[in-house]
C-alpha cells in the first residue's frame, strides 16, 4: 500500500467512526467473508472488516488486530488506528501496551508512541503499575516509566495482585515478592495460584495440592490430587479418587464418591449412584435416594424418582410430585418442564404458568424473556408466553444475553438482538462477539 493510499485509508476510517456514533459503549467483533472489523449497536461500521485476526476489547476499548501481511496493530472502539507494524501486540493495560519488533518487546501508548525503549527479550503486561521484564537471562520489574523498580534477578516472574507476584531465583520452586523485589513467602512451590482479592492461594508440593495465606502458612497441607472450582467459597477437590471440599479457613469436607460446586449453599453428592445434599458445614441435609439430581434453585431442586422428574424442598419433602420427563432450575420464578416430548413453564407450587407446546425451549432470563423453538424454528416469549419476537431463526447462541443483546443466527449467518426483542443487527455475518 502506497504512502498516499494509506493516508486515504485512515481518513475513510475515520469519517466512517464518526458516522458510527463512537459514543456507543457496546461494540462488536464482526467477522464476515475472512475477514474481521467492529460495528456498533446500530449495525454501523465504526472499523470495515479488514483484518485476519481481532483480538478481545481492553480495558480502554482498544482490541488488538493482525493483517494478512503478519503485522500486529490496534484499532478502538471510536475507530482510532494504530498502524499495524509489529510482530506480536498484548492488551493494554495501565494505558500502555505490550508490543515486540525485531526480536525485542517495549512498550506503546494509546497513540501509538513508543513510551518504553523496544528493548526487552521479552515482557508481560503491567499490572498495578508494574510489568515484568526479561534481559540478558533474568527478569525484573519495571514502571510506567521504564524504570527498573526491581533489578532483573529472577528466572520466572508474574504478574502482581493485590500486592503480590510470584518469582523464582533457580528452578527449585515459586515463591511470592512484594513490590520491593523481597521474598515474603520462600520459593518452594511447584505451581501457584495468584492470591487475588482471597486471603489464600492454592499451592502444589509434591504434585499435591494445599492451601497457603499470605504469610506462607499452610491452611491446608499438600495432600490432594486435584482442585476445581472455587464455589460459594468452598474449593472442590479430589482425593484418593474420591472427592470433597475446603473452606478458606482450612476445614475439610469429608469425600463421596462425587460430587458438584456448592449453589445457593449446597451441594450434589453421590453416593453408591444415588444423589443427595449437602450443606456447607458438611452436614448431609438430604440422604442420598435419587437416581438423578440438580442443583438447588429458588428454594427447590429437581430430582429424578423412578423415571419421573419432580422438586424437593430443601428438608428433602417432595412439594411437586415427580410427573415430567425432564426438569430443570427455576429461574425467575419459573422452571421448564418436558411432558410427552413437548416444552412449558410451571411455578414454584407445580402449576403450568405456560403449557407444554414448544420442541425446545430456555430459562427464563433476568429480562423476562426466554428462548423457545416452534417447527425448527427460534423465537422469544414474555413470561405470559406471548411471542416477543416469533420464531424465525434456525439458532440462539449461548442461551443467555451479554449486556443486553444476544447472538441469534438465520441459515450460517448471525446477527444481534436487544433485550427488547428488536434485531439492531441483521443476520449478515460468520461470527460475533463482544
Amino acid at each position: 500500500m502506497t504512502t498516499k493510499h494509506f493516508i486515504f485509508f485512515v481518513c475513510l476510517l475515520a469519517n466512517l467512526a464518526a458516522w458510527a456514533s463512537p459514543s456507543d459503549s457496546v461494540m462488536f467483533r464482526v467477522y464476515i467473508d475472512k475477514l474481521w472489523g467492529i460495528v456498533n449497536t446500530k449495525g454501523e461500521y465504526v472499523v470495515p472488516p479488514q483484518y485476519e485476526w481481532m483480538g478481545k476489547f481492553s480495558e480502554n476499548g482498544f482490541v488488538p488486530v493482525r493483517t494478512f501481511d503478519g503485522l500486529f496493530g490496534y484499532v478502538s472502539k471510536n475507530g482510532t488506528i494504530i498502524n499495524p507494524q509489529y510482530y506480536d501486540a498484548g492488551s493494554f493495560s495501565n494505558g500502555l501496551a505490550c508490543v515486540k519488533l525485531h526480536g525485542k518487546k517495549g512498550f506503546i501508548d494509546t497513540t501509538g508512541q513508543v513510551r518504553i525503549e523496544i528493548q526487552f527479550d521479552d515482557a508481560l503486561g503491567f499490572s498495578e503499575g508494574l510489568a515484568a521484564v526479561k534481559i540478558d537471562g533474568l527478569w525484573g520489574y519495571i514502571n510506567t516509566k521504564g524504570e527498573f523498580v526491581i533489578k532483573p534477578q529472577y528466572l520466572r516472574a508474574g504478574m502482581f495482585d493485590c500486592g503480590l507476584a510470584h518469582a523464582a531465583r533457580t528452578d527449585v520452586g515459586l515463591g511470592f515478592i512484594d513490590t520491593t523485589g523481597t521474598f515474603v513467602i520462600e520459593p518452594q512451590y511447584q505451581y501457584a495460584w495468584k492470591f487475588g482479592k482471597h486471603s489464600y492461594c492454592v499451592v502444589r508440593v509434591n504434585r499435591k495440592f494445599g492451601m497457603i495465606d499470605k504469610q506462607g502458612n499452610y491452611i491446608v497441607e499438600p495432600q490432594f490430587s486435584g482442585i476445581y472450582e472455587f464455589s460459594d467459597g468452598m474449593l472442590r477437590v479430589e482425593k484418593d479418587y474420591e472427592y470433597g471440599f475446603v473452606d478458606t479457613l482450612g476445614n475439610i469436607i469429608e469425600p463421596y464418591e462425587y460430587c458438584l460446586g456448592f449453589r445457593n449453599g449446597f451441594s450434589r453428592i453421590e453416593k453408591n449412584k444415588k444423589y443427595g445434599f449437602i450443606d456447607k458445614t458438611g452436614k448431609v441435609i438430604v440422604e442420598p435416594q435419587f437416581s438423578r439430581a440438580d442443583d438447588f434453585s429458588e428454594g427447590l431442586a429437581a430430582v429424578e424418582v423412578k423415571k419421573k422428574y419432580g422438586y424437593i424442598d430443601k428438608t428433602g419433602t417432595v412439594v411437586i410430585k415427580p410427573k415430567f420427563k425432564t426438569a430443570c432450575i427455576f429461574s425467575n420464578g419459573y422452571a421448564r418442564v418436558e411432558v410427552h416430548d413437548k416444552w412449558g413453564y410451571i411455578d414454584t407450587t407445580g402449576k403450568y404458568v405456560i403449557k407444554p407446546k414448544y420442541e425446545e425451549a430456555s430459562d427464563f432470563f433476568d429480562n423476562g424473556l426466554a428462548c423457545i423453538q416452534i417447527n425448527g424454528k427460534w423465537g422469544f416469549i414474555d413470561k405470559t408466553g406471548e411471542f416477543v419476537t416469533p420464531p424465525q431463526f434456525s439458532g440462539v447462541y449461548g442461551f443467555s444475553f451479554n449486556k443486553g443483546y444476544i447472538s441469534v443466527s438465520k441459515g450460517a449467518k448471525i446477527g444481534i438482538m436487544d433485550d427488547s426483542g428488536k434485531i439492531i443487527i441483521e443476520p449478515l455475518y460468520n461470527r460475533i462477539e463482544w
